[in-house]
């Protein structure tokens, strides 16, 4: 009996090994990063994504950011939005986390909280290969913002993803470059 339990526990252990989980899941892209839209003769193809309102967007001018006068001539340059796995490459104390929330939106926590309103799963990030997907290799589009001409704003193709008028895309890492934070906080 035991030594068929055996065979049995070797068998199912070398099926597991049979299938190893893709590379890109399993090591994540190194260092920081902004993130660049791929979708040729889409109107956001090769801009960055940016954070604002607590969401990523695509289109948007820059990132919307703050730094208290405090801190004054410390303060990072936020002209890009940038990316540390699937969080805010901030300098702010207790950092601000990336998730997905239920809707599929692409979001962020407010800075000084870890809280995630309508979270879903883990913010999308940059495998090794530089390729942005959600947390269970979902992809992304962009759908229009009303009233704000060639801003669209960034979803994860979750489950039950209902937004219409969206274009798909593909993301990209693009290493940062630099050890300064991208800002202080993202708002």
């Amino acid at each position: 009996m035991q030594l068929t339990n055996l065979i049995a526990t070797a068998a199912l252990a070398g099926l597991t090994l049979a299938a190893p989980a893709p590379v890109e899941k399993r090591q994540g892209f190194q260092g920081q990063y902004t993130a660049i839209a791929h979708r040729p003769g889409a109107p956001f193809h090769g801009k960055e994504l940016q954070a604002a309102g607590l969401h990523i967007f695509v289109g948007a001018s820059g990132p919307a950011a703050y730094c208290p006068t405090s801190v004054g001539s410390a303060c990072p340059n936020a002209t890009d939005t940038v990316f540390a796995g699937g969080s805010m490459w901030v300098e702010v104390p207790g950092g601000q986390q990336g998730f997905t929330q239920t809707s599929g939106a692409w979001a962020y926590t407010q800075a000084h909280s870890a809280y995630e309103p309508d979270y879903l799963e883990s913010a999308p990030s940059a495998a090794a290969n530089g390729k942005i997907a959600g947390a269970k290799g979902e992809g992304l589009t962009a759908c229009p913002v009303e009233g704000q001409e060639g801003v669209y704003q960034v979803f994860v193709e979750v489950e039950g993803f209902n937004q219409t008028h969206c274009t798909c895309f593909t993301a990209r890492a693009k290493a940062w470059g630099s050890t300064n934070f991208g800002a202080w906080q993202y708002t």
